[in-house]
């Protein structure tokens, strides 16, 4: 993953898309959660793709074992942990968090 304005959509699509994913699979919604529109959601969500990405592309610098292919993995993975966490809060969590999970399942790669 190279630090291009396509492969940033990819994350941030493929994130939003497993995120809404588990929301809508526990028949719950945007509004009823955290009081706003989906679309405030998806916009929201981009910062948090873009530290997926950024955390993707430091882990490719020391290891061959990432492929382009994982990324829907990855965010289904960390869609697993930040659903049950937002829908827990009310909102997202704060970046710091995320970014910490974001390193934790990448280090489980192999």
């Amino acid at each position: 993953m190279s630090d291009n304005p396509q492969e940033a959509a990819v994350m941030h699509y493929c994130l939003t898309r497993a995120f809404l994913k588990h929301m809508h699979q526990t028949n719950e919604n945007c509004g009823d959660v955290f009081g706003v529109g989906e679309d405030d959601i998806v916009r929201e969500l981009y910062c948090y793709a873009s530290i997926a990405q950024r955390s993707v592309m430091a882990f490719q610098e020391h290891s061959t074992l990432w492929r382009d292919s994982a990324v829907y993995e990855f965010t289904h993975r960390l869609a697993c942990w930040l659903w049950p966490l937002a829908r827990q809060q009310g909102k997202l969590p704060c970046l710091k968090a995320f970014e910490k999970q974001t390193h934790w399942l990448l280090s489980r790669i192999q």
